[in-house]
Parts: structure tokens; C-alpha cells; sequence
């Protein structure tokens, strides 16, 4: 049985991350609390990987391992891993209001 997975999230060349192991371990197995590794932090990894299923953030850039073990450990009690600017994307993504498109009966934008 699986405690935590530790996933690296790789970056390619176009910039954008391969969550498609996130993906679909979340939709497979959903119990099972994931850790992102990541590069380096940023809103849109960020936001794309708790969405994912992710449940814990780790920067590889400006962490220790001893830190890293804290992250794991606190992902398998059931709470969350994420720096203050990592939950401050999170809460910008959830409170932007989508934009509104009034169309008519006929179809046409008014």
C-alpha cells in the first residue's frame, strides 16, 4: 500500500509542465495523498497541481531534504503543504469571476 507518492513535475521545452502522471494516478487512485516536486514555484503549476490532486507543494529550488520530510509527513496526516504564495494563487484562481456573455434568443450578443 502506497502512503504519499513524491512526483517530480517535469518542465518542458514549451515551458508548460507534463501533469499527466498527476492526472491520472488522482483518477485512478484519489486516496492516495500526492506530493509535487517542483523546479520552481509558479502560479500556474501551482493552481494546475492542486487541481490535479496534489496535496502538497515542494520547491526543490530554496528547500531542504529535512524539509521535504516534514512536507511528506504532514501530507500523510491528511493536511495540506503549500507556502504562503503557493495558497495566495490558489485563492486568486478561486475568486476571479468569470466573464459574462449576455446573448439573445436569436443568438446574438447584445
Amino acid at each position: 500500500m502506497i502512503d504519499v507518492a513524491v512526483l517530480s513535475c517535469a518542465v518542458l521545452q514549451s515551458g508548460e509542465s507534463d501533469m499527466a502522471v498527476l492526472r491520472t494516478l488522482h483518477l485512478s487512485y484519489p486516496q492516495i495523498p500526492k506530493v509535487v516536486l517542483m523546479p520552481a514555484e509558479g502560479r500556474e503549476l501551482t493552481v494546475q497541481s492542486f487541481r490535479l490532486g496534489a496535496r502538497g507543494l515542494f520547491c526543490l529550488a530554496d528547500s531542504s531534504f529535512q524539509r521535504l520530510c516534514e512536507c511528506i509527513q504532514q501530507v500523510h496526516r491528511g493536511e495540506i503543504w503549500a507556502t504562503t504564495q503557493q495558497l495566495n494563487y490558489l485563492l486568486d484562481s478561486v475568486c476571479q469571476v468569470p466573464s459574462l456573455r449576455v446573448v439573445s434568443a436569436t443568438a446574438r450578443s447584445c
